[in-house]
């Protein structure tokens, strides 16, 4: 099939002998290499060579320039002809026939091949072909009707004229086609926030530009013009066709929005990331979230939300080197207060306010160490290629843990920080004040801390209402935790009526 053509696999050599040549006087005119009887040397836009057989409508990536690649093309060829005649199959003119020589894992010479009808707008054999040829298979489950699998046969035609260019000529039908897709694609990004377009919309501004560059190029022959616009044509095609088989479009289980999943798949926390969640301060089950709010169903694409996402753990990280340079540094002035530090004395036990800033400056430099190092990995990433393919759900899950984990550690790391330097700063209070005014300080403390932890706590449940499956009830212990605000609420009720004066 036209995905599975080893183009881009082929690893062809030249051989690193020093460049020698000589250019006779007068020389005007470099011709290319002479092609077969009856094929064409095109050349794809990306400078792929393939040759066209434009009498029998056959398309190859083989050297036909190697006497021993063209007669095992020719010899295919006349194996599939030789079929069809005996067969009575009778194909419909126009239609295409692609041969690709393949060397098996076992050195095995062997020859793939696939129609193309273009009135159809798809790819067929004349053998039984099973899904595991389908590479889609692995990404998409429970594809099953015909309906559905249409999408990804399309996928494949447009994939074949985006190979072979010189395949098929791009119409005003086509091109009102296309620009109908890209129009609502860019509307939906722009309307809905939870759309499964997974295109940004500065991309998808550029795809209304250029398609009206190809209106140009319709009736103008030029064949580096006509090449160039049926390639980019058919990879826009194949893209959006591709996108409807990833969604299930004209199914009844069809894919609406990128937080929905169609195979209603329960999403169970393992005990690796509810003990770690605790120990982060809850901010591995965040970053599992928003991790699942880019992944559509359970198809990870790197979409407009792929973008926010990074954008968004970018400024997280930034925010959190920048304040645990702070805390480093107030740990720094804090351990040179003589009290702290015991006047400057070596002396074989420390004391607890300074084992606990110890803490605070290690957690502050481990957060500035991972912040670091998870943006340079996020920065040099390429957010427009396609991110994870996984043959099951758990194994994507398991994945999406372990990345949630480590992108947690540099806000983790801070609040440790900042709570081992409020621990220090206690001690060094509880050493210094006398009873009454330790007394008076942990009444303050105690208040502000409290106020603190329920606002904190408050705010951190109303994620569990955004996990279906989470068995903790979020919204009980809300009320519980929050009835220090209701008691406010009911003291002074800002929606009393006000009498006239």
């Amino acid at each position: 099939m036209p995905e599975t053509v080893r183009r881009y696999d082929r690893k062809a050599v030249i051989s690193p002998e020093p460049t020698t040549f000589r250019i006779p006087p007068l020389t005007i005119s470099f011709l290319p290499n002479k092609p077969p009887p009856g094929w064409t040397a095109c050349q794809h836009p990306e400078g792929a060579l393939y040759f066209f057989h434009e009498e029998k409508r056959v398309f190859t990536d083989a050297n036909l320039f190697d006497t021993e690649t063209l007669l095992f093309i020719n010899k295919y060829e006349r194996i599939v002809n030789h079929f069809l005649s005996t067969h009575n199959v009778h194909l419909d003119p126009g239609v295409d026939l692609v041969l690709d020589k393949n060397i098996s894992s076992d050195g095995i010479r062997e020859c793939q091949y696939y129609f193309v009808n273009h009135v159809g707008r798809c790819v067929f054999w004349i053998d039984n072909v099973e899904s595991d040829l389908f590479p889609v298979t692995v990404e998409v489950k429970g594809m099953k009707s015909a309906s559905h699998i249409r999408h990804e046969i399309e996928a494949q035609y447009w994939r074949h004229c985006e190979y072979y260019p010189r395949a098929f000529a791009v119409t005003y039908e086509i091109l009102d086609e296309l620009r109908d897709i890209v129009l609502y694609a860019f509307g939906d990004v722009v309307t809905s926030e939870a759309t499964t377009v997974s295109w940004k919309i500065d991309d998808l501004r550029d795809m209304i530009t250029f398609i009206a560059g190809f209106s140009e190029n319709i009736g103008k022959y030029t064949e580096n013009k006509v090449i160039v616009t049926n390639c980019l044509v058919g990879r826009l095609m194949h893209s959006f066709a591709r996108h409807r088989a990833y969604h299930f479009h004209g199914e009844p289980e069809a894919r609406l929005t990128v937080d929905q999943s169609v195979h209603a798949t329960v999403r169970k926390r393992t005990m690796f990331v509810m003990l770690l969640d605790l120990l982060l301060f809850g901010v591995p089950r965040m970053n599992l979230l928003r991790l699942q709010a880019v992944n559509a169903g359970e198809l990870i694409q790197v979409n407009h939300r792929a973008g926010h996402f990074v954008e968004c753990m970018m400024r997280e990280w930034q925010d959190s080197i920048i304040n645990a340079a702070v805390i480093l540094a107030a740990n720094v002035g804090f351990l040179s207060i003589q009290s702290v530090d015991q006047g400057g004395n070596i002396v074989s036990t420390r004391s607890p306010a300074q084992i606990a800033s110890y803490m605070s400056v290690l957690t502050s430099i481990l957060s500035m160490v991972s912040g670091l190092a998870a943006s340079n990995v996020y920065r040099n990433r390429d957010t427009t290629a396609p991110s994870w393919p996984f043959t099951n759900h758990t194994q994507l899950m398991r994945y999406l843990e372990m990345i949630a984990v480590l992108d947690s550690l540099p806000l983790s790391m801070l609040c440790w920080s900042i709570l081992s330097f409020f621990v220090a700063f206690s001690f060094m209070c509880i050493q210094s004040f006398n009873l009454v005014a330790i007394i008076l300080f942990f009444g303050v403390e105690c208040l502000f801390v409290t106020i603190t932890l329920l606002g904190v706590v408050y705010m951190w449940g109303s994620s569990w209402d955004l996990v279906p499956d989470f068995n903790f009830k979020a919204e009980k212990w809300r009320r519980v935790l929050s009835w220090p605000i209701a008691v406010f609420r009911e003291m002074y009720d800002s929606e009393q009526p006000v009498m006239n004066v």
